[in-house]
C-alpha cells in the first residue's frame, strides 16, 4: 500500500474493482508476509464500519494483512474506544487515510432493528444522516 491519503485510496479503489470483477489478489498474505508482521505494523488506511458479517473490508478491498488498521461496530455507533482507536491509528501508527464504509440493508440501523431491541435500549435514530 501506498504512504499517503491519494495514494492509499487508489489502492482501495483498485482493490474494490478488483474484488467486484472476481479476480482478488490476496495480496499480502504469504508467510514471508506474517513473519514481518510479527515485529509491527504499517496499516497506510484506517477504515471504521459496521461489524455486519457481509462487510468484511480486507476481502472487498482485496487487501492484505497489515494494509489496514480497522475498527468496526454494529451499526458503526461511534463511542469512546473508537475514538481512542481512530486517534491510535492517526498519532501512534500514521496512517494517511481515514475511511468510513457504509453499506445497504443494515440491521443495527432502521426501524425494522427496533423490534429485536428491548425498549429498554431503543435509542432515537432519526438524527442519522446517510450519504450515498
Amino acid at each position: 500500500m501506498a504512504s499517503d491519503p491519494k495514494s492509499a485510496w487508489t489502492a482501495l479503489k483498485e482493490g474494490n474493482q478488483r474484488f467486484v470483477g472476481g479476480f482478488p489478489q490476496h495480496p499480502s498474505q504469504s508467510v514471508t508476509r506474517r513473519a514481518e508482521l510479527a515485529n509491527g505494523q504499517n496499516p497506510q488506511v484506517m477504515l471504521f464500519g459496521c461489524s455486519d458479517s457481509r462487510v468484511a473490508a480486507e476481502i472487498i478491498f482485496d487487501q492484505g494483512l497489515g494494509d489496514m488498521f480497522i475498527v468496526r461496530t454494529a451499526g458503526q455507533v461511534i463511542d469512546s474506544a473508537v475514538l481512542g482507536s481512530i486517534e491510535y491509528a492517526v498519532a501512534v501508527l500514521g496512517v494517511p487515510l481515514i475511511a468510513i464504509l457504509g453499506h445497504d440493508s443494515c440491521g443495527a440501523v432502521g426501524p425494522r432493528s427496533m423490534r429485536w431491541i428491548p425498549v429498554r435500549f431503543r435509542v432515537d435514530i432519526s438524527g442519522i444522516w446517510w450519504c450515498g
